[in-house]
């Protein structure tokens, strides 16, 4: 490309001027052109950057290559990327708490299997507010805690593009004074409070909970309580559209954290203003697998605005939602009422706790929070087990927890479990109860095997929930019966004779125990005991 001088143009033009004076000298006179150069501001055509984190640190100074830093540091438009190499986590300083957005900015990470931005069990991640649109690529959110939207909050009229993100661990905790004015205990993973959209996108969420404590639902009472969305919730005061696609979501939770709290949308719920369907926010799901999530409400509670409801273990919607081309397999609601025991016939402070047929975790639950000092959780379906590894992953780890992956029955062996197609509470080894979709192979112990494996030296709590295995796992449970007399729930429900034949089982084995009914059905020819205890 030619120079250009300033200097030199100055001359040219000098020169043609002289040149112009001698030929008007010599010929017919030509005006003269004027011209008066001069420097012009233009306007401001700053281009988009990309930033570079280039630490894990978290020291939030504008530019210094942390993440909290080029967030800072990034105008509206900006890339944030991540240098070549950088693998690992940062962790979110406690004393600066969650990384707020509030300009439009992309934030690329190296993929989430390489990268991961952690809260520490401490803060929330991200917190996108104003009108900011965002995306967030390429990145594993962890380990999130906040009293509503544990790894992602979403406010204002904010939008948010999530895509190739995991979102694993996170946990709404609400306040035990709640809000009527803001969502509490919801939206374990993310909590869309927005009018702007709000788009996910290939992505994971895995074992995030939002758990209730305290009221936060005026449209149902001002002293309703009530847990929304494990992995994501589209709060009542949203309503730009969700769109959800070709995502999984495992192992995701809502749970009433106080007696009486119910829980809505293990993985997903839209609570967008249930009053008015019409003015809520759409949730569009597609392409999408939901498997082994929970809604799980508590007992107890006043039975008139607090009552312990379980509603959509993997979708709770009050307001417009549109499900396609997706999988939902073993989610669970439930509403709680103890019917295993509680006080005098349930679980005691201190012991150790057989939880047969344990399935993804729900009275292992309740054990650890009546201060069971150790549960075992029985279980043989696979994909069961799969979940209760995630769900107890923290438990397990402090010896709280030990997932036993077989079945219990009166000798070791390999038996045949046949998995139920509707529910995978139904999975059993000796009858169907359902239309049975498969039969796998599953190892099968007993309850004293286990007590001596284990070298446990007590047993204080057995519930036995396991499709009409019961007679079977309490014939390989003589040993422990008779040395140290656990008290037992047991379920009825399975087989027509289980209420006559488990007491008698029982009984030739350890001649002092008492049974007592717990709930009953009405058969209308008879009244069965759905639970029996055993003291």
């Amino acid at each position: 490309m030619a120079s250009f001088s300033f200097a030199g143009w100055l001359n040219a033009n000098r020169a043609r001027s002289l040149l112009s004076g001698r030929a008007s000298r010599r010929g017919r006179h030509l005006p003269g052109h004027r011209f008066l150069p001069r420097l012009e501001v233009l306007e401001d055509r700053s281009l988009p950057s990309t930033l570079m984190v280039t630490n894990l640190s978290d020291t939030g100074v504008s530019g210094d290559g942390s993440l909290r830093g080029e967030i800072l540091a990034a105008s509206s438009g900006d890339t944030i990327g991540f240098a070549h190499g950088l693998h690992g986590t940062i962790t979110l300083n406690s004393l600066k708490g969650d990384l707020p957005i509030s300009k439009s900015v992309t934030i690329n990470g190296p993929g989430a299997n390489k990268l991961s931005v952690s809260g520490n069990d401490a803060s929330r991640i991200f917190d996108i507010s104003g009108s900011a649109s965002v995306t967030i690529a390429g990145l594993t959110i962890t380990d999130g805690r906040a009293t509503t939207g544990g790894g992602i909050l979403l406010e204002g009229s904010a939008a948010l593009s999530i895509s190739k993100c995991t979102l694993t661990d996170n946990e709404a905790l609400g306040s035990l004074a709640g809000s009527l004015t803001v969502p509490d205990g919801d939206g374990g993973g993310i909590e869309d409070n927005s009018s702007g959209a709000m788009t996910v996108a290939n992505s994971t969420f895995d074992t995030n909970k939002a758990i209730a404590r305290g009221p936060n639902a005026p449209p149902s009472g001002p002293n309703y309580i009530i847990a929304l969305g494990g992995a994501i919730d589209v709060s009542l005061y949203s309503t730009g559209p969700a769109t959800i696609s070709d995502s999984t979501f495992t192992g995701n939770q809502a749970l009433g954290g106080v007696p009486g709290a119910s829980a809505g949308g293990g993985a997903l719920s839209d609570s967008s203003t249930p009053a008015d369907k019409t003015l809520g926010a759409t949730m569009i799901v597609t392409g999408c697998t939901l498997s082994g999530n929970a809604a799980i409400g508590a007992a107890g509670g006043d039975g008139v605005s607090n009552f312990g409801s379980g509603q959509g273990g993997g979708i709770n919607n009050f307001a417009n939602l549109i499900v396609s081309d997706s999988t939902l397999t073993g989610n669970l609601a439930e509403q709680a009422t103890n019917v295993y025991g509680d006080r005098e016939d349930g679980v005691h402070p201190g012991d150790v706790v057989f939880d047969c047929g344990a399935n993804i975790g729900v009275y292992t639950r309740v054990a650890l929070a009546a201060g069971a000092k150790l549960v075992l959780a029985i279980e043989p379906a696979p994909e069961n087990v799969e979940c209760l590894r995630r769900n107890y992953a923290a438990e397990i780890g402090q010896g709280r927890v030990i997932v036993v992956p077989k079945g219990v029955w009166d000798r070791e062996d390999v038996l045949t479990l046949r998995v139920d197609a509707g529910s995978s509470a139904r999975d059993s080894f000796v009858g169907s109860f359902g239309p049975a979709l498969r039969g796998i192979h599953v190892p099968l112990t007993t309850i004293d095997r286990l007590v001596e494996e284990l070298n446990l030296t007590s047993v204080g709590f057995m519930k036995l929930d396991i499709e009409g295995a019961e007679k079977n796992a309490l014939a390989g449970a003589r040993n422990t019966l008779l040395k140290y007399h656990p008290r037992m729930a047991i379920a009825m429900e399975h087989l027509p004779d289980d209420p006559v034949r488990i007491p008698q089982v029982i009984l030739a084995a350890a001649p002092s125990y008492q049974v007592a009914c717990g709930d009953c059905v009405d058969e209308i020819t008879k009244v069965r005991p759905d639970v029996l205890f055993f003291r």
